[in-house]
């Protein structure tokens, strides 16, 4: 009797067993480990891309090291152009590629809506630097008996200025305050970058006044976006934009008519349009006009 009980059991047992596999996990926008490294080595056999844009992808520190180290020991590839763009990569994605941003010779870098926060900064801060010292070095070699050659000037060999980034674009990331203190100091004793975007951050009156401060003594910077932050003071705002269209209002160097910096400097003259449309906002917004230049052409 008790084997005839254990009888139907087992079948019972059985039959639930052969329902079928087990459901396919759910999607993910997580590319494999083999599809990054695939990647890498197109990098590698194609000399001749020119832009790299990563869209939409979440993707592991091991995938962004992988990528960096393609970008930066590959000296055949010169991207103009790098973009990740809603990439939560956060503080450690964006340390794992800064080796390769700051030893890349693209005119364009954007890191937009990946989650870095206010230790992120010093990234920002780096990059600025080693793309500086690169072409200060390079004006440096290129000095007739001894005179200095000024960056952007008639002087500088047009080949120079694009040997490292002109427009910068870290905004909808979480910097703050410490953020733009650094960042402002970077640009304090930069001569090369034409167009910074910061908007969408969590930078103050007391960030922005860091900035302020940095682009006081740089007289290159011809565009600045600091617009939707939180709350900047509009005296510090005025300052900003007195500096800035100063800048933008004098003959445009060559480098300015490159075709990547006319594009960035008129796609981020939709903050303000969005900015606008922000005024019955809850969270407490800067409201300054994003200050962009005129076209080179019209600028001259």
């Amino acid at each position: 009797d008790k084997e005839q009980e254990k009888g139907p059991k087992a079948a019972t047992d059985g039959s639930a067993k052969s329902k079928g596999p087990a459901p396919p996990p759910p999607p993910t926008n997580r590319p494999s480990s083999e599809l990054i490294k695939c990647l890498a080595k197109f990098l590698f056999r194609c000399p001749s891309l020119t832009s790299l844009s990563v869209v939409g992808l979440t993707l592991a520190n091991s995938d962004l090291r992988v990528l960096g180290r393609a970008l930066s020991m590959n000296k055949k590839v010169h991207l103009q152009s790098i973009s990740f763009v809603r990439v939560p990569m956060g503080d450690g994605g964006l340390s794992e590629l800064s080796p390769a941003l700051c030893g890349s010779r693209a005119v364009s870098i954007r890191v937009v809506s990946c989650n870095v926060s206010d230790y992120g900064g010093e990234y920002v801060a780096s990059i600025i630097r080693a793309h500086g010292a690169r072409r200060d070095e390079a004006v440096w070699s290129a000095g007739l008996r001894g005179e200095a050659v000024k960056a952007h000037s008639d002087r500088c060999p047009p080949e120079i200025p694009t040997m490292g980034a002109l427009v910068l674009d870290f905004s909808n990331n979480r910097l703050a305050d410490n953020a733009a203190e650094v960042i402002g100091e970077a640009l304090a004793n930069d001569e090369w970058l034409m167009g910074l975007n910061v908007g969408g951050n969590n930078i103050t009156t007391k960030g922005a006044a860091h900035l302020a401060k940095g682009i006081a003594k740089n007289g290159v910077l011809r565009a600045l976006v600091i617009a939707a932050n939180r709350g900047v003071d509009a005296g510090v705002e005025s300052e900003i934009a007195e500096r800035v269209t100063s800048v933008a209002g004098t003959d445009a160097p060559p480098a300015a008519d490159h075709e990547i910096v006319v594009r960035a400097m008129r796609s981020w003259s939709r903050w303000r349009a969005e900015e606008d449309g922000q005024e019955g906002a809850k969270r407490p917004r800067s409201r300054s006009p994003v200050r962009t230049p005129p076209s080179p052409q019209a600028a001259r």
